[in-house]
């Protein structure tokens, strides 16, 4: 390797994140001809807004509820959402006690399914809400009877499609906080509401275990027999809950026995009993479909040109032109080493004026528009080259160095153009540009902690949660505001 690209090789790291007063850093005692020039260049990006429309849908969290938005115009959104309901493999329920052939003392769970029935209940589990804890709201359950879940949903999922809505399984009215539990303010304390349901399920379930019992061999079997839920609130707004778990249980009651096997006695006489159940439950293995609805008003907050905007679910992204064209004539690829590229998309203030108003998306990734659909529908993480994610902090999302996802598109356009030769115009870059466009989006991520202490991103997720931001930039000409694109690269003197 010859001495000045060894040199590049040691000294590029000091220039990420650089300022432009870079310093000489030494350099002065090096050959004149190993000496290296770092040059900051800022070129101007131009953002507009698009709706997203209907988006992947994946997810482990339902999302239950409606609230209108008063504050920033955005218009009314209502969610609820299909689940399957995962059963453990071989799962069996206890045969039903008989005093002559069913007696087993090593069995202490002998069940019934006649009258001694008691209950079937639907448990919806949730750490989080958005809106008025005290807003009183009903929840609705009914049972999946046309067709199973498909595999790939969006968030325009109808439940029409799954369900005829006339096996109305429970309902229930009640507020997102139980100021009579203790208990609510403990770290990781998780609400939950109880529904009882129809016991008709619950007996269903269990007769069909005793007579069928390949029907719950694991979930893809059960599933042919129950589909499973659809999960909607039809009464109260000002309020959406996080659902983290839903959880069938169907309850039954069972003789305690002795020792030989016969059912202990109570000092009345009474036998003596006591409840047991089988769960069936929401899990990442079974299928979950939100049901988004959004309304109109949305549509004419994207027609704003002299800002961006950011709202999720399933309504504004922010788009952003990188000047592609313009790093290319500006840096020479063949003798510059590109070394950082920073851009910044910074946010007007928050300002709330109710207590329960929308914050702004907590994480973004920035993508190139035409790859958005594959990436979620294919479960992938930002890889650092062509897809980036950021947090906000400091009013703003700051993709810190995206000299991969620059370099990557420059390599494409300089194919592009010797692809087209002569026919190559400014028309046909312009059309390439807007083609090849940015697209930050609302996400969530899934991590990981290992014993050691690192975290592992393990999915990315379209963010399902009411959220919201309004972020500088937009049309220059409609009186926006482009922004910056920072790029740092380093030449040897010739």
């Amino acid at each position: 390797m010859k001495a000045k690209y060894l040199w590049l090789v040691l000294i590029t790291p000091a220039f990420f994140g650089c300022e432009d007063n870079t310093g000489e850093l030494g350099l002065g005692m090096l050959p004149k001809s190993d000496e290296i020039t770092v040059i900051k260049k800022t070129f101007s990006v131009i953002t507009g807004d698009s709706l997203s429309g209907a988006v992947f849908a994946k997810t482990n969290v339902g999302y239950v509820g409606r609230f209108t938005d008063h504050e920033y115009g955005f218009g009314s959104y209502e969610g609820g959402f299909l689940t399957e309901l995962n059963c453990v493999d071989d799962l069996t329920f206890p045969k039903a006690y008989d005093a002559v052939t069913n007696r087993d003392p090593s069995n202490n769970m002998i069940g019934t399914v006649d009258e001694s029935f008691e209950l079937a209940r639907i448990v919806l589990s949730y750490y989080n809400f958005f809106g008025d804890s005290l807003n009183p709201m009903r929840v609705s359950i009914y049972e999946l009877d046309k067709k199973n879940l498909e595999k790939t949903h969006y968030t325009n999922t109808d439940p029409d499609d799954y369900t005829t809505k006339t096996k109305l399984l429970g309902r229930k009215t009640f507020s997102a906080v139980d100021l009579a539990d203790s208990l609510r303010h403990q770290t990781n304390y998780l609400y939950q509401v109880s529904i009882p349901i129809d016991d008709e399920l619950g007996l269903r379930i269990m007769k069909e275990n005793q007579a069928n019992p390949d029907a719950f061999k694991n979930s893809e079997t059960f599933g042919k027999f129950f589909k499973g839920l659809y999960i909607t609130s039809d009464i109260g707004e000002g309020t959406v809950l996080y659902i983290q778990h839903v959880q069938l249980d169907v309850v039954f009651k069972s003789f305690q026995l002795d020792s030989v096997g016969d059912i202990l006695k109570k000092t009345t006489g009474e036998d003596s009993t006591y409840l047991a159940y089988r769960s069936f439950a929401s899990t990442m293995e079974v299928v979950q479909s939100n049901r988004i609805l959004i309304s109109d008003e949305i549509k004419e907050k994207v027609k704003e040109e002299n800002h961006t905007y950011l709202k999720s679910p399933a309504g504004i992204y922010t788009r952003a032109i990188l000047p592609v064209g313009e790093i290319v004539n500006g840096i020479d690829f063949n003798k510059d080493t590109i070394n950082s590229v920073k851009l910044v998309f910074n946010a007007y203030h928050h300002d709330t004026e109710s207590e329960y108003s929308i914050s702004p998306p907590a994480t973004v990734l920035l993508i190139r528009e035409k790859e958005v659909k594959d990436f979620f529908n294919g479960n992938m993480i930002p890889n650092n080259t062509t897809s980036y994610y950021a947090n906000y902090a400091s009013n703003s999302y700051s993709f810190t160095n995206i000299m991969r996802l620059a370099t990557t598109l420059a390599k494409e356009l300089e194919e592009a153009k010797k692809t087209s030769g002569a026919a190559w115009n400014e028309e046909k870059e312009k059309e390439w540009l807007n083609e090849n466009a940015l697209a930050v989006i609302p996400i969530t991520l899934g991590t990981q902690t290992s014993s050691s202490g690192s975290t592992t991103i393990t999915n990315v997720r379209h963010d399902l949660k009411p959220a919201y931001v309004k972020l500088k930039g937009g049309n220059p000409e409609k009186g926006g505001s482009a922004l910056e694109l920072q790029v740092i690269y380093s030449r040897f003197h010739e």
